[in-house]
């Protein structure tokens, strides 16, 4: 009602659409983009243009992200093709930095903990994860400490990956101040990492987790003064 045709600004991303339990209607997005034509000399019914420029992650990562994404993302499942116009692509790639870290190792690993035969983990003599009442969550976060540990070479001594520092311009081995933990959600979550962490002698760093008394030391001081 408010647009006469050509005065209107669309900005959206159907593979983000996570509020149709209010109503949101991707499929009105997704009829005004197929209108659209991409040719600025030739769009009648309005210019398309693809932000599909990444300035967030290496090559590497996107073309694993590409590939997975345009084999499960498709018109009759999730109401769009995933095709070239939808792929990332790098903002920014360095050719002789790519060459300088490529080796034959994948960029990207997939790791499975299996609830029935990784109970045993443990991340040091003080934080055994064998009995019942570890959390799954917690088992998580102690794979993930293990392998982190393994990445910076925290007890050979050989770090297992390089990274090129954009302010020495040179490559150097990771360090913990490169790794960073991404997650759906960081409530009720990151006591539990932070926790495990440091336990295995990880430093680690979380301006999200939760307030003053739900920190172990003062949780045990107050189940102490309780008691």
């Amino acid at each position: 009602m408010l647009g006469s045709g050509g005065n209107i600004l669309e900005v959206g991303d159907v593979k983000q659409s996570i509020y149709a339990f209010r109503g949101a209607e991707p499929d009105i997005f997704l009829k005004r983009l197929k209108q659209a034509s991409a040719d600025p000399a030739n769009a009648p019914n309005g210019l398309r243009v693809d932000l599909n420029a990444n300035f967030r992650s290496a090559k590497g990562i996107l073309d694993f992200i590409n590939r997975i994404f345009s084999r499960i993302m498709t018109a009759s499942f999730a109401k769009i093709d995933y095709d070239e116009s939808a792929e990332l692509k790098p903002a920014f790639e360095d050719e002789s930095k790519q060459e300088q870290l490529s080796d034959t190792k994948p960029v990207v690993e997939l790791h499975i903990l299996d609830e029935k035969e990784d109970r045993a983990m443990s991340v040091s003599e003080g934080a055994d994860l064998t009995s019942p009442e570890s959390s799954s969550r917690q088992r998580q976060a102690a794979m993930i400490a293990q392998r982190i540990k393994q990445m910076v070479g925290a007890e050979t001594g050989k770090p297992q990956f390089w990274i090129y520092d954009k302010h020495a311009g040179e490559s150097r081995p990771a360090e913990y101040r490169d790794i960073v933990i991404l997650m759906r959600s960081l409530a009720k979550k990151a006591n539990d990492y932070v926790e495990l962490f440091r336990l295995a002698g990880v430093p680690v760093s979380c301006e999200a987790a939760t307030g003053y008394f739900e920190t172990t030391e003062i949780s045990d001081m107050v189940a102490l003064l309780k008691v």
